[in-house]
């Protein structure tokens, strides 16, 4: 309105000045007619100049009139170019942060798909390490058991061969007791033959000195009795030598007891069997000395196996120890990897999730279908594609979801008889796959409006779970009902939001 009334003024002030201009020009003519006789040479040349200046007037008033309408429709596009320009910056504005948005969940997933690939790298090759720690630890433990078999095996043997011991120490203590009983009746008989001696005058010197010889045959034969009993005793552990050692004292009580008999009978005979007990002591002293080195031989031997024996059970303890370690090992790792296993599952279950959220964001954005418009055929407020290829009903729904859509959802005659006149034998989104029988739309939703050709479903095949459209039939007749693996051209539906 301030504009406005500039321009009024400024109008108002150039028709006032034309006026004065006629009344200046109408003053000139009566100059001019009054002078018209004296000055009549000039008349032309003034003439002319009120010619210009009214020439001058007008270029002038047209001059004011292009500027009031320029001004005027200057203000008008200003105020036009202003409103645009608002509605230009929010719609800019809009779409700056639209695109940032964007922007940035494209960068959070493919930090997060970097990230998820990452991890799958690391689980792949934490898996690998634990598979050849599987490995290297079921061969050490297949190692180990074989070894405690054989120690098993070992320690069986030794307990068999500490029983054979014991049993031969026990027989060598009845011997030894029934030799001492044996002894003990042969001292009783030698004091009967001293009595005997006594009563004997006329051998008494002879049977004194054979009697002194035997006494200190005796001593001795007393002292290589416990010297071979002590030696008896060193060679507990040495069933084989103890055993000679019995046969050797078996013989030596069968002469002793001989020898007992030749007393009875004759002094010539103890005299005799002094000498064959000579002899004898002579080669019990020998086997003796036999005894003491091969009992020194078995001794080494039973230390070296005793010492073999200890640093075997240490060394079957400490492999007992190091299994019962790798035992736990084992569970801590078979642990830590179920738990990576379990992690691993959450994980790939988070991309998935990640990508069908994905989908149903590209689902729910419809610039694939702006950009590729021309491909897709409209009817109604929904926008309809018609493949070229064909594919399995899973592989077709996902090529329309990756195209944003889903497939065609039949929902009335209308779209039925749209969809006809295309002519296409082509997968529908209709399917009873969660629960035979109970067909539902792709988006969920029942069954209500049916257009089965006749006869349909019938499940003919015992897998028709899927629905497709048929061409050819001069009916609206025409969905059946097939296996989902069969591979058809497919109809995708989406709709664009109003804008």
């Amino acid at each position: 309105m301030k504009h406005s009334k500039k321009c009024g003024d400024s109008e108002s002030i150039a028709y006032s000045n034309f006026d004065m201009i006629e009344v200046n020009d109408s003053t000139y003519l009566d100059k001019a007619d009054q002078t018209q006789g004296i000055r009549a040479g000039g008349r032309r040349s003034r003439l002319a100049a009120v010619c210009l200046g009214l020439l001058c007037v007008l270029l002038l008033i047209t001059i004011i009139v292009i500027c009031v309408r320029s001004v005027r429709e200057k203000e008008a596009m200003d105020q036009t170019i202003s409103s645009l320009s608002e509605n230009c910056t929010a719609e800019r504005e809009t779409l700056l942060s639209s695109i940032t948005t964007l922007t940035e969940e494209r960068d959070q997933l493919k930090n997060s798909y970097k990230d998820l690939s990452e991890e799958k790298d690391q689980l792949k090759k934490s898996n690998k390490d634990l598979t050849e720690e599987r490995d290297q630890l079921t061969k050490s433990n297949k190692d180990l058991s074989e070894e405690r078999d054989q120690l098993t095996k070992s320690n069986k043997d030794l307990s068999e061969e500490r029983d054979q011991l014991t049993k031969s120490n026990k027989d060598l203590s009845e011997e030894r007791d029934q030799l001492k009983i044996s002894n003990k009746d042969l001292t009783e008989e030698r004091d009967q033959l001293k009595n005997s001696n006594k009563d004997l005058t006329e051998e008494r010197d002879q049977l004194k000195n054979s009697n002194k010889d035997l006494t200190e045959e005796r001593d001795q034969l007393k002292n290589s009795n416990k010297d071979l009993t002590e030696e008896r005793d060193q060679l507990k552990n040495s069933n084989k030598d103890l055993t000679e050692e019995r046969d050797q004292l078996k013989n030596s009580n069968k002469d002793l007891t001989e020898e007992r008999d030749q007393l009875k009978n004759s002094n010539k005979d103890l005299t005799e069997e002094r000498d064959q007990l000579k002899n004898s002591n002579k080669n019990l002293t020998e086997e003796r000395d036999q005894l003491k080195n091969s009992n020194k031989d078995l001794t080494e031997e039973r230390d070296q196996l005793k010492n073999s024996n200890k640093d075997l059970t240490e060394e079957r303890d400490q492999l007992k120890n190091s299994n019962k370690n790798l035992t736990e090992e084992r569970d801590q790792l078979k642990n830590s990897n179920k738990n990576l296993t379990e992690e691993r599952d959450q994980l790939k279950n988070s991309c998935q999730n990640l990508i069908e959220q994905k989908k149903k964001d590209q689902q729910k954005n419809p610039i694939h279908i702006l950009n590729d418009l021309a491909s897709w055929k409209k009817f109604g407020s929904s926008h309809y594609y018609i493949s070229t290829e064909a594919k399995t009903w899973d592989k077709a729904r996902q090529n329309c979801r990756e195209r944003g859509a889903d497939l065609v959802i039949i929902n009335s005659r209308e779209e039925q008889e749209f969809i006809k006149r295309e002519n296409k034998y082509v997968w529908i989104g209709l399917t009873d796959a969660e629960e035979e029988g109970v067909w539902k739309w792709v988006d969920g939703s029942p069954l209500t409006t049916r257009f089965w050709n006749t006869g349909e479903p019938n499940n003919y095949a015992k897998g028709e779970d899927c629905a497709v459209f048929k061409d050819g039939t001069s009916t609206l007749q025409t969905w059946n009902d097939l296996p989902c693996c069969y591979e058809n051209l497919w109809i995708c539906e989406a709709t664009l939001p109003s804008s």
